[in-house]
């Protein structure tokens, strides 16, 4: 896993993890909503999850929903609030987003205005920072839903969502604040201050858990609408079977992320640099998307003056090792960058960027070995 540099599109699950995962198969079984004896053991081991993700969070268990993962929590929250709002006939129907949201967020806001809501896009700096005079003048009576990532997964710029949250509740404390956390929570904080931000993402995968599972806060004041129905699991907001198992491994995830952030960052930090002071050391030229000092460590937005990223990633994959070329859910729909073209890029470096993300399974050593590849495959470019 150390040549494995596409940690923020989804994160080895941790070995500890995957070496439990028989044994609780084994035990439970049964469906944790059943009223038998191993139904309540499967329940309890739900709720004891739920708990410990709450503790990790500064929050309480109440506060805590499971979900398959961020693109399901993220449509839970809008579109619930927003048909929340629909049924208690508020004027509200505004919902303001900064450009640089995952696609889950991007396309759910333009699923409102399908509906008639007015969408309003934020500006951004040239890094992708929220220009704060732009929330401020967005905000009216109408607002709604504010939605601003945490730490963009693609080019790893953070945002002050604790200044940013603040404003927009000093605005109104009717406006729903939701910030995509999935590249921040167990990594770069545990949580934020909850008296702004009314919810807020986890994604199993993205901190080391098993795909398919992940949980949102919501602030108890908050009401909104499920968007299945069925059973009254997850207090009704996300009816369907909890697997307890799925929340346990999630659990464990948070609870390792938590507990080892601060050693886990410093780690980041070190293989971020080591990285750019091999490249200036082997005289490749290339550039930064955002400036280190305004990213997430575990996220390197790069692109490279003298080769395209896709060729790039090809080349590397043939050495056994692997980056992006952004986000894995974008590769999907095989567009042009949305995130780039939202912070004014049109040079060379739209074609050539690529994304180089971190674990605790990068070393220095194979840090290394990945910028002397880039420096390999650029100069047998030359050669050609």
């Amino acid at each position: 896993m150390e040549n494995y540099f596409d940690s923020c599109s989804s994160y080895p699950v941790f070995p500890n993890i995957v070496g439990e995962l028989g044994n609780l198969y084994s035990q439970y079984y049964a469906n944790p909503f059943s009223s038998h004896e191993l139904g309540h053991k499967g329940l309890q081991l739900l709720e004891t999850s739920r708990k410990e993700i709450a503790n990790c969070m500064n929050t309480f268990a109440k506060n805590i929903y499971f979900t398959s993962g961020a693109t399901e929590g993220i449509n839970t929250i809008i579109q619930g609030y927003a048909n929340h709002l629909q049924q208690i006939q508020s004027k509200r129907n505004e919902i303001i987003i900064s450009p640089i949201e995952h696609l889950s967020v991007y396309n759910t806001a333009l699923s409102l205005k399908r509906r008639g809501w007015t969408v309003k896009l934020l500006n951004v700096d040239s890094n992708g920072t929220v220009d704060e005079e732009s929330l401020k003048n967005a905000l009216s009576d109408n607002t709604a839903i504010v939605c601003i990532i945490a730490d963009n997964n693609e080019v790893g710029v953070r945002q002050d969502i604790t200044k940013l949250s603040s404003l927009v509740k000093n605005s109104s404390q009717d406006i729903l604040f939701l910030t995509d956390s999935s590249q921040t929570i167990c990594k770069t904080q545990t949580t934020f201050d909850l008296s702004t931000v009314d919810a807020f993402i986890v994604s199993g995968h993205k901190i080391g858990a098993p795909r398919g599972i992940g949980c949102f806060y919501l602030n108890s004041d908050i009401r909104i609408q499920p968007l299945l129905y069925g059973g009254g699991q997850e207090s009704g907001y996300r009816p369907g079977t909890t697997d307890p198992i799925l929340a346990s491994l999630l659990a464990k995830a948070v609870d390792l992320g938590c507990r080892n952030i601060s050693d886990n960052l410093n780690h980041a930090r070190s293989l971020n640099a080591h990285l750019t002071n091999v490249l200036d050391e082997l005289n490749v030229t290339f550039q930064r998307i955002v400036p280190l000092e305004l990213t997430t460590p575990y996220i390197s937005s790069i692109a490279f003056e003298e080769i395209r990223g896709n060729l790039l990633i090809q080349g590397l994959s043939q050495k056994g090792l692997f980056i992006s070329g952004g986000s894995a859910c974008s590769s999907v729909c095989g567009t042009k960058s949305r995130i780039l073209e939202s912070l004014g890029r049109k040079d060379w470096t739209v074609t050539n960027n690529v994304r180089i993300s971190f674990s605790i399974y990068n070393t220095i050593e194979s840090v290394e070995a990945l910028a002397k590849s880039i420096h390999e495959i650029i100069t047998q470019k030359k050669e050609k």
